[in-house]
């Protein structure tokens, strides 16, 4: 059997897309959507042979790649394939920001958000930054900017307004955003104590 009859050039194209990253979109990368549908099973198994998993929402039109879990084993532990990013203190503040728009809005509905709105929800932790009004908002643009960057947000129609993307309901799942909100309110908590103290 021809190789090319199991696994055709959109189906390659689209494995690469995958890998490439960060996320596949069915209205960003339509080519790229059809052959992963078409070819789930095969792409599947490519990725396997990498260590990675296919994640896939048809419902909110989303596919991107992700470790497979790690084995009880140590010694099968596979090596690193998807390149990873730290997360800043703030990064993690705007992604719970963006995560709690996701978690309200009603199901299937697009959830669009102001920057200004998200940068306000910043303002408690403030104190936790040794830096003026202006060097906050340059820390808070910049974990905007790597949000962008990895398409977790798109802009809108109107200027100053983003499109939250869905696939940070997959990264994330709602116990692990309850457990990191509920550390980053014991530093919250924490703070204001000291601050009562002095």
């Amino acid at each position: 059997m021809n190789p090319e009859e199991t696994f055709p050039f959109e189906a390659k194209r689209a494995l690469v897309q995958l890998l490439r990253g960060p996320v596949v979109t069915h209205d960003a990368h339509r080519q790229q959507w059809s052959a992963i549908l078409a070819h789930r099973n095969e792409i599947e198994r490519r990725l396997a042979d990498v260590f990675l998993d296919l994640v896939l929402d048809e419902d909110d039109g989303i596919a991107f790649t992700r470790p497979q879990p790690a084995p009880e084993d140590p010694k099968l532990t596979p090596p690193q394939v998807l390149r990873t990013e730290t997360l800043t203190f703030m990064d993690t503040l705007v992604i719970l920001a963006l995560r709690y728009q996701l978690l309200v809005a009603p199901p299937g509905q697009r959830v669009i958000v102001e920057y200004d709105d998200i940068a306000a929800d910043m303002d408690p932790y403030r104190g936790r930054y040794t830096t003026d009004a202006a060097g906050f908002r340059k820390r808070i643009n910049a974990s905007w900017e790597k949000m962008k960057k990895y398409s977790l947000i798109s802009a809108a129609d109107t200027a100053g307004r983003f499109e939250v993307s869905p696939v940070l309901r997959q990264l994330f799942d709602a116990n692990e955003v309850a457990l990191v909100e509920a550390e980053y309110q014991r530093l919250l908590d924490t703070d204001e104590a000291e601050a009562d103290d002095e």
